[in-house]
């Protein structure tokens, strides 16, 4: 059984959520056939990590993303009605 609960996904990319992650917080972007990725040790705040994504990809990811926030957005809203406009 599968945790993860798709927000968007194409041929190369998979933007999904956690089950297990309560919070909400974050979300995970899977990237299939990356041709370029750099990796830096940050000390004390982590690790930072650089994609080369496509436009057109990016493209699919975001509205995708912004197309699951609408969504969602009416039960945000009744959850936190004070945080409003």
């Amino acid at each position: 059984m599968s945790t993860k609960a798709t927000i968007t996904h194409g041929e190369n990319f998979h933007l999904y959520e956690e089950c297990y992650d309560f919070a909400g917080e974050n979300v995970w972007l899977q990237i299939d056939d990356v041709t370029q990725i750099e990796i830096l040790a940050v000390g004390r705040h982590g690790t930072s990590v650089t994609l080369a994504i496509p436009r057109t990809m990016m493209r699919k990811i975001v509205e995708g993303f912004v197309r699951d926030e609408a969504r969602r957005a009416p039960e945000d809203e009744a959850e936190n009605p004070d945080q409003s406009g």
